[in-house]
């Protein structure tokens, strides 16, 4: 999302307020606002991207339609990925998570809040060691440094002991932190800014934009006339060779036919005429 993290705290309140005020009426709201995170943490603990939008619209959905209360925007958030996770069970810490490609190679770098000199591959690195993880230090480190969740909050979330959710964090990071050697200090902080996978825009390779669905036409137009007009020539050349050849070959065999036939019925008369 485009918020200013300096700015999505005093936002997200705004919106509870107004989510209370409203007996719930706020819910769109609170999706534009938290859809980019979910499908972050939907996609990198279940390495689904295909039906995953569609899996989070569910969600709220199902939320909204519960007409439950919650004390704070904090519990609201708890039980929407509490909620991805449980509508995505079947999928969730799969093996395909390491066929997903790493989130730095897929989009431009978002590092306002870590120091300039980091590089692309020292994130590159971060990134590849985060998600190696096993799945369930992944999704810890992920909801505490990422989404700020404590650990009483995660052990909710992933229906875990809290002791268990403290040993695997400190395990994962202790994991990406020997990864990444050069840069150890920085790590939290790296973890947090990679950058999120996102849902498809329109332009990308699952559907084009309306100038390049038009450009693509007029394109395919051209090409499309060329091969009218080849065909057309074609047909008349074929045509022409055609009537060529029956003239020239067909009707020549049509008259040695014929003559052929005369002869033969006269040969047939004079045969006739001797036996009478």
């Amino acid at each position: 999302m485009g918020h200013d993290p300096n700015n999505i705290h005093l936002l997200r309140e705004k919106i509870f307020r107004s989510f209370k005020d409203s007996n719930g009426e706020e819910w769109e709201n609170i999706f534009n606002l938290e859809k980019s995170n979910l499908f972050d943490y939907l996609i990198r603990l279940t390495g689904k991207v295909l039906g995953a939008s569609e899996s989070l619209e569910e969600v709220f959905h199902s939320l909204k339609c519960s007409n439950a209360t919650y004390e704070s925007y904090q519990e609201l958030r708890a039980v929407l990925f509490a909620t991805v996770r449980s509508f995505n069970a079947q999928f969730w810490n799969t093996d395909s998570i390491k066929l997903m490609p790493p989130s730095v190679s897929l989009e431009p770098m978002k590092i306002s809040s870590v120091k300039a000199h980091i590089s692309k591959q020292e994130m590159l690195t971060v990134e590849r060691s985060f998600s190696s993880l096993p799945p369930w230090e992944r999704e810890t480190l992920l909801l505490n440094l990422r989404e700020e969740f404590s650990f009483a909050e995660i052990a909710s979330i992933m229906s875990m002991d809290q002791k268990v959710v403290t040993s695997n964090f400190y395990s994962g990071l202790k994991r990406v932190k020997r990864d990444c050697r050069d840069i150890t200090n920085q790590v939290p902080d790296l973890i947090k800014s990679l950058p999120r996978y996102t849902s498809p825009s329109r332009k990308t390779h699952y559907t084009m934009d309306l100038g390049d669905f038009m450009a693509d036409l007029k394109e395919s137009r051209g090409k499309s006339r060329k091969a009218n007009l080849f065909l057309a020539f074609f047909i008349i050349w074929l045509t022409a060779a055609l009537v060529l050849v029956y003239h020239f070959f067909i009707g020549n065999i049509f008259e040695l036919f014929d003559t052929l036939s005369s002869w033969i019925r006269g040969g047939f008369l004079q045969i006739f005429r001797w036996l009478r």
